[in-house]
């Protein structure tokens, strides 16, 4: 009677134990996907970092690349100013003469 409970204890204790190697192989399997999963989200990351930095970049060279425009800009409009006003001296210098003859 006393062999047959220990046998019957052992087994039990065999299968907790099988049961335990079970939870921790699941458990390593779950650990596994979630590290893989984790490490391939951190890589996209750092490719969409890398793309967001490549289009910062390009934004600030557009950035600059208007605003050279735009003092070139204001230098012409100034040298346009100039001219008129030297075109409007000189048809005031031609009206002048043309009623004088």
């Amino acid at each position: 009677r006393r062999l047959e409970d220990e046998r019957k204890a052992f087994a039990r204790v065999d299968s907790d134990r099988e049961k335990a190697v079970k939870l921790l192989k699941e458990a390593k399997e779950n650990l596994l996907r979630v590290t893989k999963e984790a490490a391939e989200t951190a890589e996209k990351c750092h490719s969409r970092e890398a793309e967001i930095s490549k289009q910062t970049e390009r934004y600030e060279e557009l950035a600059r690349y208007l605003e050279n425009d735009k003092e070139q800009l204001e230098q012409e409009r100034a040298s346009l100013r100039k001219e008129r006003a030297s075109l409007d001296s000189l048809n005031k210098k031609i009206q002048l003469d043309s009623q004088r003859l």
